[in-house]
């Protein structure tokens, strides 16, 4: 075994921030978009999206249509 294929001996590499999971609280990799352990999506979506100015969710097809 040649040296450049032989495992270091050293400690393994930390991941420093990772992501948790607001469904199921699995960490996951800093640049995931959806767990790795239930599929969640760990994108938060943009503030306000899908409400109506009086603070209630707007259906499905009012989103869809844009009205």
């Amino acid at each position: 075994m040649s040296d450049e294929t032989k495992p270091t001996s050293g400690p393994a590499p930390r991941i420093t921030h990772l992501t948790q999971c607001p469904k199921c609280g699995a960490s996951n990799p800093p640049d995931a978009r959806y767990c790795e352990r239930c599929g969640a999506s760990l994108v938060v979506a943009a503030t306000g999206a899908g409400t109506q100015p009086d603070g209630r969710k707007q259906g499905f097809l009012a989103r869809l249509f844009g009205r």
